[in-house]
């Protein structure tokens, strides 16, 4: 299956915002990788910004 006919070609000119924003609310001391992992596969998926709000240990 070709999926380019799916996604339009994107502009050079363009800037954060214009293909998304992704807030992630998760983490917590003993999982601090997932909210990571979320936001990497946001960004892969096509997302410009993504945030993560998560508690101090999950941050850093």
């Amino acid at each position: 299956m070709d999926l380019k006919k799916f996604y339009p070609q994107r502009n050079p000119w363009s800037h954060k915002g214009n293909f998304g924003y992704v807030l992630i609310v998760a983490g917590s001391r003993i999982y601090s990788g997932s909210p990571v992992l979320n936001a990497l596969g946001a960004l892969r998926a096509g997302a410009d910004l993504t945030m993560i709000v998560s508690c101090l240990r999950a941050a850093d």
